[in-house]
């Protein structure tokens, strides 16, 4: 409210308007964004400064530029089908950025750290072989050759090039096996975390601080307990569940004030834009991010203004002979995502689960990919179905509602509501698909047939519910045959 009165110009009257560490300005349903937005509206010329204009997706570089000039720029609505959209098939990336760089080049300066700031220490990046225990690569083959469906079988592999006990596990414990599998002389027995204590002790004889960085809890808890028991350190842990801003730097000034080797162990998803720790100068990448752009952002934690000493980031990777390792599949994967994007606009694409497959067992087959979708690409795939048979199609914006359907495909005089919903786990699907279309999609397009699409199939109560209020149902071998 208070920010919001800035914008009155009567009152302030502003001749130039400065928005510094704009990424906070990224979201535009956020307060202080549509707050930044008011007071740019009503000043003569805006500058918008970040170091990040893109962490997530292109519609953080839309709503920068809707703050800076929302004319020049277009709505959403419109960038998302020039830009956006396309990048829908990797191999429109190229031709995207080019149009995005010509249509925003003119406005938009561009400084690199490496380019400009002078004294920086080097950065080094180094991939550990860690050749894989002979019991470990007879389990990876048990795991591959099983007659378990595939996506159960990656995250197996996943789960096993992290620690192999985490098989056995589920993300609750209990205590006395907790306590068990925490002592150091069996937590540490596997290969890779024999490399990593190697990694460590040549740190602490450099007396240096190191970051490693995994994404599972359980295993977060169980590296913390170990590694205090075999260094004798109060290891502290940062991720999604403890980000408050009081705790973060608590436990930030407390790994500063060590003197000498310390541990800080933190997920990637919780080592966002405006977290520096240059108290250290080595990470660790334990459990490897998808999106290789956030593993970049996780590792430059240390790589900013402030730090003195050279930087050192590491990959442990689970080697055999004659055998794609989980590891290796997925540092291939990373590395070519990198080169695609590579110094561009674009955000790297994440890894897909449908990739690491391919990569491990074979070609999908229609129902596998189907299932391997996230809920966006299953959107998107739906449409084309719709397109193929000759409808015109858009997806619902999402913000600030859809109103109740992701799709809207038109023929003639036939307009078509979807609500698409997809599912991993194969758990049938409730009445939330149908309850979108006739609360919300009914109203928003009354003349529209209503449908209901899903990978898998909807429960009783859903089919009792869509026949009631005339809402089609396609289901998975509807969906397979379209």
């Amino acid at each position: 409210k208070n920010q919001l009165a800035f914008a009155n110009k009567d009152l302030f009257g502003f001749e130039l308007c400065i928005f510094d560490e704009a990424q906070k300005i990224k979201n535009p349903n956020a307060r202080v964004t549509q707050a930044a937005k008011a007071i740019s509206a009503n000043t003569p010329f805006t500058i918008v400064v970040t170091g990040t204009p893109i962490e997530n997706e292109l519609r953080d570089l839309w709503s920068l530029f809707d703050a800076f000039d929302p004319t020049y720029i277009g709505s959403w609505k419109s960038f998302r089908e020039r830009y956006v959209k396309p990048l829908h098939s990797e191999q429109n990336i190229g031709k995207v950025e080019k149009e995005l760089r010509k249509k925003i080049g003119d406005y938009m300066l561009r400084r690199l750290k490496k380019d400009h700031l002078e004294g920086l220490p080097k950065k080094y990046v180094e991939s550990i072989k860690v050749p894989m225990h002979e019991d470990e690569i007879e389990l990876h083959k048990k795991i591959v050759n099983s007659s378990s469906h595939s996506i159960e079988k990656l995250q197996k592999l996943r789960l096993l090039s992290l620690h192999p006990k985490l098989l056995d596990m589920e993300d609750a414990f209990e205590k006395e096996k907790f306590m068990q599998l925490s002592k150091p002389e069996i937590f540490f027995k596997p290969s890779k975390m024999q490399a990593l204590v190697n990694l460590l002790d040549k740190i602490r004889e450099k007396e240096e601080k190191v970051l490693i960085f995994v994404i599972r809890h359980s295993m977060q808890t169980f590296l913390q307990t170990a590694l205090q028991n075999y260094y004798g350190l109060k290891i502290d842990i940062i991720n999604g569940k403890n980000n408050q801003q009081d705790v973060v730097d608590r436990k930030l000034a407390l790994f500063e004030q060590k003197q000498g080797f310390h541990i800080l162990l933190l997920s990637p998803l919780a080592a966002g834009v405006g977290l520096t720790i240059t108290a250290a100068n080595h990470v660790i990448h334990l459990e490897r991010h998808w999106n290789p752009a956030k593993e970049d952002q996780a590792s430059d934690r240390v790589y900013r203004i402030g730090q003195e000493k050279d930087v050192y980031i590491y990959h442990l990777i689970h080697t055999a002979p004659n055998m794609k390792t989980f590891d290796l599949g997925l540092d291939e994967l990373i590395t070519n995502k990198k080169s695609l994007s590579d110094g561009t606009l674009i955000p790297t694409p994440s890894i897909k689960d449908s990739e690491m497959v391919e990569s491990f067992f074979h070609d999908l087959d229609q129902s596998e990919k189907w299932d391997l979708m996230s809920p966006e690409e299953f959107e998107i795939e739906v449409m084309r179905l719709y397109e193929k048979a000759g409808y015109r199609c858009h997806q619902t914006p999402k913000v600030p509602t859809e109103s109740g359907a992701d799709i809207i495909a038109i023929k003639g005089d036939e307009t078509i509501a979807i609500q698409c919903k997809h599912t991993r786990v194969k758990k049938k699907q409730g009445r939330e698909a149908v309850y979108q279309l006739i609360a919300e999609a009914k109203l928003a397009y009354p003349n529209a047939k209503l449908v209901a699409v899903t990978n898998y199939y909807f429960n009783e109560n859903a089919r009792n519910l869509a026949k009631h209020h005339g809402v089609e149902l396609i289901e998975r071998e509807q969906l397979f045959s379209l």
